[in-house]
């Protein structure tokens, strides 16, 4: 009997001996994981915590869940601080859905601050996360704090571009701390959108009259002087007018640019100009204003990628012109492609956390065939559910690019499995399996997908000529 329990100790030891060192990793993880959910599930936070802090820190790339469970458990933990849960948050952002869960779930518990500090935490990581712009602006207004709250509003206007309804919030918001020049300009663009809107007419009728004006200096009589001043009449009268001639347009940027003079700081009179050149279409102008306005506005992502935008405007006017007049265009178009690489790759550098900005430079850099780079990117994205599905839809065509056609068929497939509804990305994976069943021959899965989308949306890209083809040949 002691023989054979010698011989399975022996024959342990062996077994131990071949493990290799990420064996035992995994066995450490597994052992943790264990303790970990035994502690959370009898509500010892702290320690749950500190265990999933250890299993996230063994195996960062693997382990997202114990990074979810880590902040589940500080926050169902009071005792943990605003700078920890922030810190976590910093660790891996990418997770945003997850905090917007966390928070709605400890808002009972959680200090006002510790979730101000979190919403913060999630705009400054990713700008575009409309549930972190509404909650934050809601909390400010209901704080009396009425100027952060129309600030983070301006920014949502980006993403909904054209709200009445929000303009109309951000115009009184600035109304109620004063900021006349920053009210002036919502409730002007409320009229280009509604021309005649009573409301909008009125109050910008009232904010026109001391729009860019030092109020602490012109009182009474001086004041009223002021709106004696036919310049000043004729410019609020053509504000108001909702179609401008270019010669109206040029009066209202000599205008602003007498009032910048005197107010230099003034950003709302410099995206009044920025408006202008628009509107007259010079795009050299709408350029070095948006340079302008980046002076002012330091570590602003969407100014600076503004900026960028109007540079690739001009470019792509030369381009036109160039084709037009049968000139040469392969320098020009490297030019081209060399400045948004670089301009992108300082971005990425300035804002390193910012996922949206490296899906938008993964997405350029598919465009570009620049595949190696584009998939890293795509790779890095596919772990944030907001943008998951279109970037691994991506991964899948530049795997087909590769002509790596079985790693593309994996991706497609796993990828539209998570999909439950026929969206537009949901159709573009169904249709790149199917482009890549036909490029290995197999016409007959091929169609089987395309009536998948045939079925749902007969108007798809050419799907109508492909089943039509099909059928026909038979």
């Amino acid at each position: 009997m002691a023989d054979e329990f010698d011989l399975k100790r022996t024959h342990d030891k062996s077994e131990e001996s071949k493990a290799t060192p990420q064996d035992n990793l995994q066995k450490k993880i597994i052992d943790l994981k264990r303790r970990a959910e035994a502690a959370y599930n009898k509500h010892n936070y702290r320690w749950a915590s500190e265990i999933y802090g250890e299993i996230f820190a063994l195996n960062r790339e693997q382990n997202i869940d114990s990074l979810n469970k880590m902040l589940l458990s500080s926050l169902g933990n009071i005792s943990v601080s605003a700078n920890k849960i922030s810190f976590y948050i910093n660790a891996f952002i990418e997770n945003i859905p997850l905090y917007i869960k966390l928070i709605k779930k400890t808002t009972s518990k959680a200090d006002i601050k510790e979730i101000l500090v979190i919403y913060e935490n999630i705009l400054r990581n990713n700008p575009h996360s409309i549930i972190a712009m509404v909650n934050l602006a809601k909390i400010y207004e209901e704080s009396l704090l009425y100027e952060q709250a129309a600030l983070i509003l301006e920014n949502y206007l980006r993403v909904r571009k054209n709200n009445l309804t929000l303009l109309r919030k951000v115009g009184n918001l600035y109304i109620k701390v004063e900021n006349i020049d920053k009210a002036r300009r919502i409730f002007k663009k409320i009229l280009e959108l509604k021309p005649f809107d009573s409301d909008a007419e009125k109050k910008l009728r009232d904010l026109l009259a001391i729009s860019s004006i030092d109020e602490s200096r012109l009182k009474g009589e001086a004041f009223q002087e002021h709106l004696k001043d036919k310049d000043f009449s004729h410019i609020a009268e053509i504000e108001l007018k909702a179609d401008k001639t270019p010669e109206e347009l040029k009066a209202l940027i000599q205008y602003k640019e007498k009032e910048i003079h005197k107010n230099p700081g003034n950003l709302s009179l410099f995206y009044d100009i920025l408006g202008y050149y628009r509107e007259l279409d010079d795009k050299e102008m709408v350029y070095i204003t948006l340079e302008r306005i980046a002076k002012l506005a330091i570590g602003d992502l969407n100014i600076l990628f503004e900026k960028m935008e109007a540079k690739v405007n001009i470019y792509q006017h030369e381009i036109s012109k160039k084709k037009s007049n049968g000139e040469d265009t392969v320098g020009i178009v490297a030019e081209l492609k060399d400045f948004k690489k670089k301009t992108y790759l300082e971005l990425c550098e300035q804002f390193p956390s910012n996922i949206d900005l490296k899906f938008k430079f993964a997405k350029f850099l598919y465009e570009v065939d620049e595949l190696d780079e584009a998939l890293k990117l795509f790779q890095m994205c596919s772990k944030v559910s907001e943008i998951s599905a279109e970037a691994v839809s991506f991964m899948g065509k530049i795997f087909s690019k590769k002509k790596m056609h079985d790693l593309a068929i994996d991706q497609f497939k796993t990828s539209i499995e998570k999909i439950k509804d026929m969206n537009e990305i949901k159709k573009d994976m169904i249709y790149n399996l199917g482009l890549t069943y036909e490029e290995i021959g197999k016409k007959d899965l091929a169609m089987e997908q395309y009536k998948i989308i045939y079925k749902d949306d007969v108007g798809y890209r050419d799907i109508n000529k492909r089943i039509e083809s099909f059928y026909n040949k038979q």
